[in-house]
């Protein structure tokens, strides 16, 4: 889900920015942050997969998105907006680290490529699905606040799914 909503917000910088009051030049300036919390979230993730497992690590890389996308719903400052991005850098930073082990630690390496090309299929689908779905909402004019507010509850909702599916643990996804 992550990887796919990001995708919808990236596609439509333009009329977030204006809905929030930020210049383009500012966004654009706070994908620094975004590119560095990236990075540094891929190390520290990276770290901890190692050490606890990607099973374990997989809820928490979607924490920082979450709040971020709080940031972009309740936030209109300048700080808003990098808060937004860092969140969403920090998510898909550890997602990359996991994305490796994941389905290796869930499934086995037997039918690896199998798997890893369904979910390749799935995430480039939805790829191309969600920025015109997000673009169809705006068009109908529906409020980009309420989009972010749907999109944060969907991810929550996720977190809570794949929490209820281990038992409550945060140790499987």
């Amino acid at each position: 889900l992550p990887p796919s909503l990001i995708t919808a917000l990236f596609f439509h910088h333009g009329t977030i920015a204006e809905v929030k009051g930020w210049t383009l030049e500012w966004l654009a300036t706070c994908f620094v942050g975004f590119a560095a919390a990236t990075v540094v979230s891929s190390v520290v993730f990276g770290v901890l997969v190692d050490r606890y497992s990607a099973r374990r690590m997989l809820l928490w890389t979607t924490v920082p998105m979450l709040a971020g996308l709080l940031c972009l719903l309740y936030g209109r400052s300048d700080a808003a907006a990098l808060l937004y991005l860092v969140g969403l850098g920090l998510t898909t930073g550890g997602r990359h680290s996991l994305s490796g082990a994941i389905w290796a630690e869930i499934y086995g390496t037997r039918h690896l490529g199998g798997i890893r090309s369904v979910v390749h299929m799935v995430t480039a689908l939805l790829f191309g699905i969600s920025p015109a779905a997000f673009g169809w909402m705006i068009d109908l004019g529906i409020d980009v606040d309420a989009v972010v507010l749907a999109f944060a509850l969907l991810l929550a909702a996720s977190m809570v799914m794949a929490a209820l599916a281990t038992g409550g643990q945060s140790d499987t996804s």
